[in-house]
């Protein structure tokens, strides 16, 4: 069954007591909550063991973008990398809090402190 945002909209905060997993394509699929919190993520196969990758909750992840996650993820995969690498690399490349207080700092109290 494909997923479709109208479905995922009417499903959204509400109590459900549907299929806790439905599938839609190319791996993606997403879990419902009973109280009707909507996870979406990957599901493959890595070295014949099923894994399970959370790509984010709805609707701060938009269904369009989980497809676009997935396909990047299913490169990944036919490439013979583990598309767990992709979340690992996002991670690695992104600023710590020092960082982020140090641009702050220096782009912002700086030029604004009166002395």
């Amino acid at each position: 069954m494909a997923i479709s945002d109208t479905k995922l909209r009417t499903i959204y905060g509400k109590p459900y007591s549907g299929p806790q997993e439905v599938a839609d394509a190319d791996g993606l699929s997403v879990r419902i909550s009973p109280k009707g919190v909507i996870q979406f993520q990957y599901r493959y196969r890595w070295h014949g063991k099923p894994n399970r990758l959370g790509l984010g909750r709805y609707p701060s992840l938009s269904l369009k973008d989980a497809r676009q996650i997935t396909a990047d993820l299913r490169k990944l995969y036919f490439s013979g990398t583990d598309p767990r690498t992709y979340f690992e690399e996002k991670v690695e490349n992104s600023m710590t809090v020092a960082q982020c207080l140090d641009y702050w700092f220096d782009n912002y109290v700086s030029t604004t402190l009166r002395e």
